[in-house]
């Protein structure tokens, strides 16, 4: 067995080489405009959770590009349709 492929990453070295490598502003507005909300979403929610509420805001704003449109409110409503189009888990055949 390959022990490189069997060591488990540190959850804690990833997070912080998953935020220098996303956190970039010039990352994003080549990314951000390509994904869907629902992708920009969790991209977002995960910085704010980590406490990076400055890079989601330029992830959302980078998606939205020149739209005017409100952020919060975007993304909202993007997480409404989401929601509405997924199928419960809930539901059986």
């Amino acid at each position: 067995m390959n022990t490189a492929t069997s060591v488990r990453p540190n959850l804690l070295d990833s997070v912080y080489k998953f935020t220098d490598a996303f956190g970039d502003g010039g990352l994003a507005s080549e990314i951000a405009p390509a994904l869907n909300c629902a992708e920009v979403e969790a991209l977002a929610n995960l910085f704010r959770a980590l406490g990076h509420t400055e890079i989601a805001d330029v992830w959302a704003s980078e998606h939205l590009g020149g739209t005017g449109e409100d952020i919060e409110e975007h993304l909202e409503d993007a997480s409404e349709s989401s929601a509405e189009r997924s199928p419960s888990t809930t539901d059986k055949d």
